[in-house]
Formats: C-alpha cells, structure tokens, sequence
C-alpha cells in the first residue's frame, strides 16, 4: 500500500494518518460505489452515508479543481501548473475533512 501524504504545515483540516487514509479511499471508490449502491437491491445505510457526506462535500470544491483534486486522489495524477499547487493542496484537505465530518468521525 501506498504511502498516504497529507500536509501538515498551515493545515487546518489535519486529520489522523487512518482517517485520512479512509477518506481517500472514499473519494476513491465513489463512483464505482454510487454505480453499486443504485444496482443493488440490498442498500445498507452505511454505504448511503458515504456515498451522500462524499457528494456534499464534493459540491463545496469549487467546480475549476474538483476533476483535479480527484484525478490527483484517484490516480496520483499531478495537479495543473496553472495554479499553485498550494490552492488544489487547501481544497483538497478541506474535501477530506468534509467527508469526514459528514460522517461523524471528526
């Protein structure tokens, strides 16, 4: 498994190495499990809360980074250098916290 980095300096959404880790295997696996979660027909609450806190969260990025941030969560793709890398880090730590806090785990 992958070394999880999340940043530490100015960070104020810092979460936990393992919290953080499931969260972004949350952003991760969102669409395969959205696609999963509607084909079934045994839905369990659980899975619709993370499927509905990662949508809320999701709707607060702004639409320019949100493809970004989650090509960077989901394949380690590098972010546009046309903006600093710092803004996609900030939205980035934000996304996560949300989720996380949708989720009453912060």
């Amino acid at each position: 498994m992958a070394k999880v980095y999340q940043r530490k300096k100015s960070n104020e959404f810092y979460l936990p190495e393992n919290l953080y880790a499931s969260m972004t295997y949350a952003v991760k696996e969102y669409e395969r499990q959205k696609v999963e979660y509607y084909k079934s027909t045994t839905q369990t609450e659980n899975k619709y809360k993370l499927i509905h806190a990662t949508a809320q969260a999701l709707e607060i990025i702004p639409i320019e980074y949100r493809h970004d941030i989650i090509e960077n969560i989901s394949v380690n793709k590098p972010y546009p250098k046309n903006v600093p890398s710092a803004i996609y880090g900030k939205w980035k730590a934000l996304l996560l916290y949300t989720i996380a806090y949708k989720l009453n785990l912060v």
